[in-house]
């Protein structure tokens, strides 16, 4: 069975991995140790769960931490509320007296990661984290991490934390339970990547829709590589030009969000409004449409009331700006005038 390690690599911060493949949590205790020298047997280790993690796979990762030496501590949460969820962390942490060389390890989809991998790094001296994300969304969103900043009000000011991981893990096993549900929403994320990477990545992934939709290992492999490939280069990116390296992926995310939809109708909707802004050609259109529907992304957004969803953007003074595809692997942030994104509206 494939397995693979991807180096996340950055100029003024340390590099980390991401470790994928079958069996891989089975390894977490001799990773933690061969990543965190100073991460001493014996020494804590807080191991947080979400309702995604299933038991078999949670009884693993704590028999390869007792294993290596290390003193698992499990704590579950929901992340339903943020700032609960942060307080519940701390004063966990707290609790069992964790410090600078103890290690958060974080089994669960994306909203636990992020608030976990702040909770972490913001408490004390900061705890390295390790990510093992149990749904194919959190792995594509959150094994590669830039960094979060949380802004909290008043006297405090701005408190910004640094949340790259110790590394990441994800273990395919974990993707076997999901449902069909879970398995294709990280499908969108994956279709977006390879449309803003390349012309490789994009046809890569046309030829092997069917085999990921039917999670051959293989090739859920080859995507994950790919599209946390591409993620790293924009984490690279940012830490030269800012947080600007990133907007890329608002693409499809501005109109999905406005409307409610999902992100491969915010797709659909920017590729209709870059070629009716003449940025792209209808071949394009129709390549990004057969790959989401080979995925099995159906159209589902009508819009009923333009000028409802035109009110939505709130754009100043009668623009937006939007990030649209120029061809595959290229988009730039573009100024749509309301009118022409009202009439681009009323086609969709």
């Amino acid at each position: 069975m494939r397995k693979a390690k991807l180096v996340v690599t950055f100029a003024l911060a340390p590099s980390y991995d991401v470790r994928i493949g079958s069996g891989v949590l089975a390894q977490m205790g001799a990773n933690i140790q061969q990543a965190c020298a100073n991460a001493p047997a014996g020494n804590r280790v807080l191991l947080l769960t979400d309702d995604t993690a299933a038991p078999e796979a949670v009884d693993t990762v704590k028999t390869a931490l007792s294993q290596a030496g290390f003193r698992p501590a499990k704590v579950s949460v929901s992340p339903d509320n943020a700032l609960e969820t942060v307080g519940e962390l701390w004063a966990a942490m707290a609790q069992l007296g964790l410090d600078s060389a103890s290690v958060l390890v974080v089994m669960g989809d994306a909203p636990l990661l992020n608030l976990a991998g702040f909770a972490g790094t913001a408490f004390g001296g900061g705890l390295r984290c390790v990510y093992a994300p149990t749904t194919l969304a959190a792995a594509v969103s959150c094994a590669v991490s830039d960094q979060a900043v949380l802004e909290v009000k008043g006297a405090n000011g701005q408190v910004k934390a640094d949340i790259r991981p110790l590394y990441s893990c994800i273990d395919l096993d974990l993707f076997a339970s999901l449902s069909a549900d879970q398995w294709m929403a990280g499908f969108e994320l994956v279709a977006q990547a390879a449309l803003l990477d390349s012309d490789d990545f994009f046809f890569w992934l046309s030829d092997n829709a069917s085999a990921l939709r039917n999670r051959d290992e293989e090739a859920v492999c080859e995507a994950l590589v790919r599209t946390l490939s591409f993620r790293s280069s924009l984490s690279a990116a940012a830490e030269q030009q800012g947080e600007e390296a990133w907007n890329v992926l608002a693409y499809g995310s501005e109109f999905a969000s406005a409307m409610g939809a999902s992100l491969a109708d915010g797709m659909r909707f920017s590729a209709l409004l870059s070629h009716f802004e003449g940025l792209i050609s209808s071949d394009i259109i129709d390549a990004q449409d057969a790959l989401l529907t080979q995925l099995g992304f159906i159209q589902q957004t009508k819009v009923s009331n333009a000028q409802i969803a035109l009110r939505s953007f709130s754009l100043p003074g009668g623009v937006i700006t939007l990030m649209l595809p120029t061809d595959i692997g290229a988009c730039r942030q573009v100024l749509v005038p309301a009118h022409e994104l009202l009439s681009c509206l009323e086609a969709f």
